[in-house]
């Protein structure tokens, strides 16, 4: 049979694992969120590049002497 210190021993280290899973699960969202906000910026710089191209092809058509 367990003693009470060796009870209380166990459920301080059932606590400590729960605060290490809720930090991980927690640096996790983190780290995802920094996925897709990288995503949504490199789909930002994608369409600014579209843009600034479509740009200069308009002004190359509208005035021929320009080369690309």
């Amino acid at each position: 049979m367990e003693t009470e210190k060796q009870k209380v021993v166990d459920l301080e280290e059932k606590q400590k694992v729960a605060e290490l899973e809720e930090k991980q699960k927690a640096v996790e969202v983190a780290q995802q969120r920094e996925r897709e906000f990288e995503l949504e910026k490199l789909k930002i710089q994608l369409e600014m590049q579209k843009l600034s191209q479509t740009s200069v092809v308009n002004q190359q058509l509208e005035n021929p002497k320009l080369e690309l």
